[in-house]
């Protein structure tokens, strides 16, 4: 395949992609397995292309070769901050101010190794433990 007709064949998958995302219409997106960039030649910046369109704020964690996770919205979110659950997964989370409360948004992946589900869904536990 030339590298015009691959660079096509990736901006028709990229635009499909971004109709999605703006079809959907989510006022706050999660990410996970996220790549910085579309491609692997790193021609096309994944936020810039498919986020920015409809998200003024994108906060992102620790890039790691698979695990990459992400909040996009138009909301601003405080606090930012990551917790390790086993390897390089993590959740990112941030804080919502609506009124007097605090919502804590979450993006996290659970692990696909069966010996690292249990300490990744210690999150459930964990959560129980955020009061505002």
């Amino acid at each position: 395949m030339g590298k015009s007709v691959k660079e096509k064949y990736i901006q028709l998958n990229m635009l499909s992609w971004r109709d999605w995302i703006g079809t959907q219409s989510i006022d706050i997106l999660g990410v996970q397995e996220w790549n910085r960039y579309f491609d692997k030649d790193s021609t096309f910046h994944s936020e810039t292309e498919l986020l920015k369109p409809f998200y003024n704020n994108a906060y992102f964690g620790d890039e790691h070769t698979w695990i990459y996770n992400g909040i996009a919205t138009n909301y601003r979110l405080t606090n930012i901050r990551q917790k390790y659950w086993v390897g390089d997964y993590y959740a990112l989370m941030g804080d919502l101010k609506i009124g007097d409360k605090t919502v804590t948004v979450i993006s996290t992946h659970i692990p696909w190794q069966k010996d690292w589900h249990a300490p990744a869904l210690d999150l459930v536990t964990w959560v129980r433990l955020l009061t505002y």
